[in-house]
């Protein structure tokens, strides 16, 4: 992440392109993800967000999703305001929030009416306590707020998609009691785990 210089940024969209392509052929079901300093943020917004429209519409008739990372906080507004940007352009792109930021909620609530996919996370970089939640009881509940947010029929019925990004099971388990209590469909929402990770959870879900 954090490339410096132009000629790097352009060379790794154009390693997603190739592996987009590698991707397509493969047949596999996949999609990529990508942090957007490493497409040149920090050298400018516009030529960074012209990359990211080139890798979501190289995506786009694989029918494959491109996911926008969430950074720590010195990003977060300028990615907010890029993924808002591409979403106007390309629908098959979704967005990372963090559940230990105190403002999470609020941006989730400002999205809504634009039908995004979100992919929910707790958060792993270290911010200052006025900025990020410091007990985990805290991150959990937001958590589990902002993905039944996402699992509501409202949001549902405008087209916002929920991928439960959590290895803790206690988590998994009860968005999944959530999801039966509201008669949700299987298939309206997924989970995204680390390959290897709670891998006997991973096989339990899959089934």
């Amino acid at each position: 992440e954090h490339v410096k210089d132009a000629a790097e940024a352009d060379a790794v969209a154009e390693h997603y392109l190739g592996a987009i392509d590698r991707l397509a052929a493969s047949g596999l079901p996949a999609e990529v993800s990508v942090k957007l300093t490493q497409i040149g943020l920090d050298l400018g917004t516009d030529a960074c967000l012209e990359r990211a429209r080139r890798i979501a519409g190289h995506a786009a008739p694989h029918g494959m999703r491109v996911w926008v990372d969430m950074e720590n906080t010195p990003y977060t507004d300028r990615t907010l305001e890029l993924y808002r940007a591409l979403l106007s352009t390309h629908r098959n792109t979704g967005l990372c929030l963090q559940s230990y930021l105190r403002r999470s909620e609020r941006d989730l609530e400002a999205l809504l009416p634009l039908a995004p996919a979100i992919r929910m996370v707790k958060g792993a970089y270290m911010e200052p306590p006025g900025l990020a939640f410091a007990a985990k009881s805290d991150v959990d509940e937001t958590f589990f707020r902002m993905c039944r947010t996402l699992l509501s029929p409202e949001a549902r019925a405008r087209g916002a998609w929920l991928a439960v990004g959590t290895h803790d099971v206690a988590l998994v388990r009860r968005i999944e009691r959530l999801a039966v209590e509201q008669a949700i469909p299987r298939d309206a929402f997924e989970y995204a785990m680390l390959f290897g990770i709670q891998r006997e959870e991973q096989l339990r879900l899959a089934r």
